[in-house]
């Protein structure tokens, strides 16, 4: 009896929650489903170019703009080897990483306030901001997106202990997500590459402050994009 009468209380819980996720990926796919018709601009060129020129090892570790983009640059390149020069495909992989990304930021809110309509508001108005576009539309910069989304799946782990206890094998997960996120953008490299010199004090410091600061620096490159 105990489980049939939990049952509607179960099911009245996850309605709500699911459908406030649907409507928040819903508003952001409305928005941003427009970018699956970009072309490659600018800086796209000159990839293609050294990923036909070089040699993929080259290619991979080659620094841009000060940054070492490992990461971002496997995705060029297994992308380019997949579909060739098919714009189209590679901004379908910008905007299911850009829902994949409102999806998680929806758990997220969902877990810190218990609220579904916060969750919905909050992950429909940032997957939804014209800012975005700066990051979404041009895909030389698709690393930015890439590291947000990385860094929120760590976010979600670290908000998630409040409720349940992580894994064993949790903190080294975050610390490779956060290692592929530094290294999609650039952000915060310097720091994970210090870690194996560091107290153990001091590493477990900047494991929680990377996440804050990529966010942070995604959102101020992106605000400097589109001002620009």
């Amino acid at each position: 009896m105990a489980t049939t009468a939990q049952q509607p209380v179960t099911e009245q819980a996850w309605r709500p929650d699911a459908a406030g996720l649907a409507l928040a990926l819903a508003v952001a796919a409305a928005v941003y489903f427009p970018i699956t018709r970009n072309y490659f601009a600018y800086d796209d060129f000159g990839h293609l170019y050294h990923i036909v020129n070089w040699s993929p090892m080259q290619f991979l570790l080659n620094p841009h703009g000060g940054h070492l983009l490992f990461t971002r640059n496997a995705v060029f390149l297994l992308s380019y080897e997949l579909f060739g020069a098919n714009a189209a495909a590679y901004f379908w992989i910008v905007f299911g990483t850009h829902l994949a990304t409102v999806y998680v930021l929806y758990r997220i809110v969902r877990e810190l306030t218990d609220s579904t309509h916060v969750a919905c508001f909050g992950a429909a108005l940032w997957g939804s901001l014209p800012v975005q576009e700066g990051t979404l539309g041009w895909y030389s910069v698709y690393g930015h997106a890439l590291a947000t989304a990385l860094t929120l799946l760590v976010l979600l782990g670290i908000v998630r202990l409040a409720r349940r206890p992580a894994p064993l094998f949790a903190p080294l997960a975050w610390m490779l997500l956060l290692l592929a996120a530094a290294t999609s953008f650039g952000v915060g490299i310097g720091a994970t590459c210090a870690m194996p010199n560091m107290s153990p004090r001091a590493w477990n410091a900047s494991i929680w402050s990377l996440p804050t600061k990529s966010v942070n620096s995604r959102a101020s490159t992106i605000a400097c994009t589109s001002a620009c």
